[in-house]
C-alpha cells in the first residue's frame, strides 16, 4: 500500500470518528439527576398531605433546561421552572409529573404519587382520614338523611333508619329495593349494616355509643353528627358536602340557608332582654321535657328574638311545672316527635299549672305544623326558624315601655329615656312629638321644665295598631330647695242670711185678739156711763 493511501485512509477514519463523536454529542438527551419536596425533604416520590396543604416540588438535570413541563392528573401547569407549588384543595390522589426540555431533548420524566386526605374531627372526638369517594352510605339518623339528599349524595345512600321519610324520594328507592332500612334510631341492626358493607357511616346524637363503637371495631368510617347550633348544622351540610365530593351543591344550600336566617336576625340580633319574649319548647309530654341549652331549638329561639326560659337546663331534659311557673312563659311552642305536636298542646291546655302562665291566658300555645322542622337538624331547620320568628312576630302585646326621668329636680330641663319592647314600632311620640327609637329600642329626649309638676305622655303604637301609653311626673323644685306653694284657692265666705224687715203691728199674729177684747172693754165703759 503507497503512503499516499495510507494517508486517505487515515484521514477517512479521523472524519468518521469525529462525525461520530458529533452524532453522540448532539443525540444525547438531558437527565434529571435530582428531585425533592418541601413537605418531606427528601427525594420521596410517595407523600401523603392533607387537604389545603400547599407543596413545593423541586427538580434539578445535568444541563441547563429552558423548558420546565409540570402537570398534575395529566393537566398542563403554567410553570416554567425547576420549582412548582401546588395547593391539594379536595381529598384522593395525585399525580404530579415533570420533565424538562432543551436543545438536546427531553428528559425522562419524575412523578409524585400524592395521596390527600380529608382529616376531620367528628363530634364524638374521633378523627377520620378520608381519601377515597364513598360510594355506599348508610344514614343512621333522619336528619343525616335530609342532608346527603340535599346535597346531591342521594344516590349513594344504601341503608336508612325506619324513620326516615324525607324526601319523599327516600320511600321510592326503599319501595325499589336501592335502599335497605336498618331498623330504629337508637338501636339500629349492627348486623344489617355490617352486611351493606359501606364505606361512609354518618352517626347522629341519640344512636347508641356501643352501637357506634361497635361499628368502628369492624373498620367502618363512622362520622357522628351532634350539631348544638345553627351555625353547627350549616357547618355539618359543608361537611357532608366535603366528604361526598358535592362541594359545591352543599356551599349553594348552606349560602340560601345563611341568607334566610339574615333576614331575621338583622331584626333580632340587636333586641335586648326586655324586648325579648319569654319562651318555652315542648317537645315531649308527659314529664314535660324541654331543649334547654346548647340544644339547637335553643339558638333557634335566640336568633328568632327570643329569650329560652329553660336556659338554665343543659341539653334535652325533664323541667317541672313549679320551674315553668317561675319562668312564666309568654309562648310555648310545641313540637312533638312523631307529629305529637297538638297532643301536647292539649295535655298543657288542660294542666291546672299552665294555666296559669302568661301564654295559657293569652292563648300563645303554640303547635308546629311540622315537627320535623325544629327537630331534625338538616337544610329544613331554616323552616322552623322562620315559623318561630313569625310566632314571636304575631305574638299581641307587641309594644311595650319602660320610661324614666328624676321624680324631682331643681334644674330647668330633664332627659326622658327609655325603651320599646318591638324594635320597630310603627309610631312612637312624647307629648304628640314623633320619636326615633334606636336599633335596640331604646330612645331619650330632653325636655324644658316649668316650675311645679310636668306631665309627659310617651305614646308606642306597633305593627299591628296596638298602642301602648306611659305617663311620667316630673316636679321642678324651687332654687330654696322646696317646693313651690300650691296656687291658694279662696275660701268660701257664707253670705248672710238678710235679717227680715218687721212686719206693720197689724200683721202681728195675736195683736187682733187684744184690739178686740179692748174695743170690747171701751164699748162696756161707755153703756155703764150712760147709765149713770
Amino acid at each position: 500500500m503507497s503512503i499516499k493511501m495510507a494517508r486517505k485512509i487515515a484521514i477517512l477514519l479521523i472524519a468518521g470518528i469525529l462525525l461520530i463523536c458529533s452524532v453522540g454529542l448532539v443525540s444525547a438527551s438531558p437527565v434529571i439527576t435530582s428531585w425533592g419536596n418541601d413537605f418531606t425533604n427528601d427525594n420521596s416520590t410517595n407523600i401523603t398531605v392533607s387537604t389545603g396543604t400547599t407543596v413545593m416540588f423541586n427538580a434539578t438535570a445535568n444541563e441547563t433546561i429552558t423548558t420546565w413541563n409540570w402537570t398534575v392528573n395529566s393537566v398542563d401547569q403554567d410553570n416554567n421552572a425547576s420549582t412548582f407549588n401546588y395547593t391539594f384543595l379536595s381529598y384522593g390522589m395525585y399525580n404530579v409529573n415533570v420533565s424538562g426540555t432543551n436543545a438536546n431533548g427531553t428528559t425522562p420524566m419524575v412523578t409524585w404519587n400524592v395521596t390527600v386526605e380529608l382529616v376531620i374531627t367528628d363530634d364524638l372526638g374521633k378523627t377520620w382520614r378520608i381519601s377515597q369517594q364513598p360510594l355506599k352510605i348508610v344514614s343512621l339518623a333522619p336528619s343525616n338523611t335530609e342532608i346527603l339528599f340535599a346535597v346531591g349524595a342521594g344516590n349513594r345512600v344504601v341503608g336508612v333508619t325506619n324513620f326516615c321519610d324525607y324526601p319523599l324520594e327516600v320511600g321510592a328507592r326503599v319501595s325499589a329495593g336501592n335502599i335497605t332500612r336498618v331498623g330504629g334510631f337508637v338501636v339500629p341492626s349492627t348486623e344489617i349494616i355490617i352486611n351493606l358493607t359501606p364505606d361512609l357511616i354518618l352517626a347522629a346524637h341519640g344512636n347508641r355509643i356501643d352501637v357506634i363503637n361497635k361499628l368502628i371495631v369492624h373498620n367502618f368510617t363512622v362520622v357522628a353528627l351532634h350539631p348544638k347550633n345553627i351555625s353547627d348544622i350549616l357547618g355539618h351540610i359543608e361537611l357532608v358536602g366535603d366528604i361526598t365530593r358535592q362541594k359545591a351543591n352543599a356551599t349553594a344550600l348552606t349560602t340560601n340557608m345563611t341568607q334566610r336566617i339574615e333576614t331575621i336576625t338583622s331584626n333580632t340580633t340587636h333586641y335586648s332582654e326586655a324586648q325579648r319574649l319569654r319562651v318555652l319548647h315542648v317537645v315531649w309530654y308527659p314529664g314535660i321535657w324541654v331543649a334547654g341549652s346548647g340544644t339547637f331549638p335553643h339558638d333557634i329561639i335566640q336568633q328568632a328574638g327570643g329569650v329560652n326560659i329553660a336556659s338554665g337546663i343543659s341539653g334535652w331534659s325533664m323541667m317541672s311545672l313549679e320551674d315553668i311557673l317561675v319562668g312564666d312563659p309568654e309562648v310555648i311552642i310545641t313540637s312533638g316527635m312523631g307529629g305529637g305536636s297538638e297532643i301536647i298542646k292539649a295535655n298543657l291546655m288542660n294542666n291546672t299549672i299552665i294555666q296559669q302562665t302568661t301564654a295559657y291566658r293569652d292563648g300563645r300555645i303554640h303547635a308546629m305544623g311540622d315537627p320535623n322542622i325544629i327537630e331534625r337538624p338538616g337544610p329544613r331547620i331554616v323552616y322552623g326558624l322562620e315559623e318561630f320568628y313569625s310566632v314571636f312576630r304575631s305574638t299581641p302585646p307587641i309594644t311595650t315601655i319602660a320610661s324614666s326621668a328624676g321624680t324631682s329636680t331643681f334644674a330647668t330641663s330633664t332627659v326622658i329615656s327609655g325603651a320599646v319592647r318591638d324594635a320597630d314600632p310603627k309610631s312612637l311620640t312624647l307629648n304628640g312629638v314623633a320619636i326615633t327609637p334606636a336599633v335596640d329600642g331604646s330612645y331619650s329626649r330632653g325636655v324644658s321644665l316649668s316650675i311645679g309638676y310636668n306631665t309627659f305622655t310617651v305614646v308606642a303604637t306597633d305593627l299591628t295598631g296596638n298602642s301602648v301609653t306611659q305617663t311620667i311626673t316630673v316636679k321642678r323644685l324651687l332654687a330654696g330647695g322646696v317646693a313651690p306653694a300650691p296656687t291658694p284657692v279662696p275660701t268660701p265666705v257664707p253670705t248672710p242670711t238678710p235679717e227680715p224687715e218687721p212686719k206693720p203691728w197689724y200683721e202681728i199674729p195675736g195683736f187682733g185678739a187684744i184690739f178686740a177684747i179692748l174695743g170690747l172693754l171701751a164699748v162696756a165703759y161707755l153703756c155703764r156711763r150712760s147709765k149713770i
